[in-house]
């Protein structure tokens, strides 16, 4: 089966992209508690300190991590003014390895865990039940989403998780029809 469709493209760019924060919106997202001060204090330089602020902002509104490439221009100016720095912050000088190791310490500040094949697995259970009540995919794709919100697990791309979802849809339908084939020719 090919690919389930849960949303349209403009709604995948949405899903897929940083949020767009308003003017009220940027102090409860990038604010710094003693905690996340502690961890900037060990960061060692203003852009990593940026990328770090920028992704748990992120993260605290959407549940998952985006590319530097996607950091809002708006947001880049509101935390380095937060942080206190003037200078040009180049986001090619924060690795990959970086912001990797920034996305752990922040799913271990917020208590959190990553998409990873375990919680895949999680996620396909929950969309199987809700497969087998004949729940529409669409309403499933979003309830995917709320159980991943609810378990504080780390929110998939949206390939990602429409993947899970059509492997899962798959795995029913499969069991539905070895049930039919069964109660037709008794085997």
């Amino acid at each position: 089966m090919t690919q389930l469709t849960f949303l349209t493209s403009a709604e995948k760019r949405q899903f897929n992209s940083p949020p767009v924060f308003t003017k009220a919106q940027r102090p409860a997202y990038f604010a710094v508690t003693d905690d996340i001060r502690k961890t900037l204090g060990s960061l060692r330089t203003s852009t990593t300190r940026v990328g770090f602020l920028l992704q748990l902002g992120y993260f605290k509104h959407s549940g998952k991590f985006f590319e530097r490439s996607d950091f809002r221009q708006r947001d880049i100016r509101y935390v380095m003014e937060l942080l206190g720095l003037s200078e040009t912050i180049d986001f090619s000088e924060y690795r990959p390895s970086s912001m990797t190791h920034h996305q752990s310490l922040i799913r271990n500040l917020l208590d959190w865990t990553a998409f990873n094949t375990a919680n895949a697995s999680l996620i396909a259970e929950h969309v199987q039940l809700q497969a087998q009540q004949q729940i529409k995919p669409e309403e499933v794709f979003s309830a995917a989403v709320d159980f991943c919100w609810q378990q504080r697990i780390e929110l998939p791309s949206h390939n990602q998780l429409a993947q899970v979802i059509t492997d899962s849809f798959n795995i029913v339908e499969s069991a539905l029809l070895n049930q039919l084939v069964l109660l037709c020719y008794g085997k």
